[in-house]
């Protein structure tokens, strides 16, 4: 039985560090993991962190609901 990481980039990855991300796969399939990636809306911290605290409540709630349903052992 393969074991799924379930793997979080975030925008900062995906726009300065790519190559970062690509590294960490490379990592993973190494390691003979399976691996998968959501897209959740990560603008939460970014509206939190401005004190924008009811707009990020329902975008935090989103992205922990996506990574919610990857079960951990």
């Amino acid at each position: 039985m393969s074991t799924t990481v379930q793997l979080f980039v975030t925008c900062i990855i995906d726009t300065l560090y790519p190559e970062v991300g690509e590294a960490v796969v490379k990592v993973l399939q190494r390691a003979g993991l399976q691996w998968s990636s959501r897209r959740p809306d990560l603008l939460w911290a970014t509206r939190l962190n401005a004190g924008m605290r009811a707009q990020a409540r329902p975008i935090a709630i989103h992205t922990i609901q996506v990574f919610g349903k990857t079960q951990a052992r």
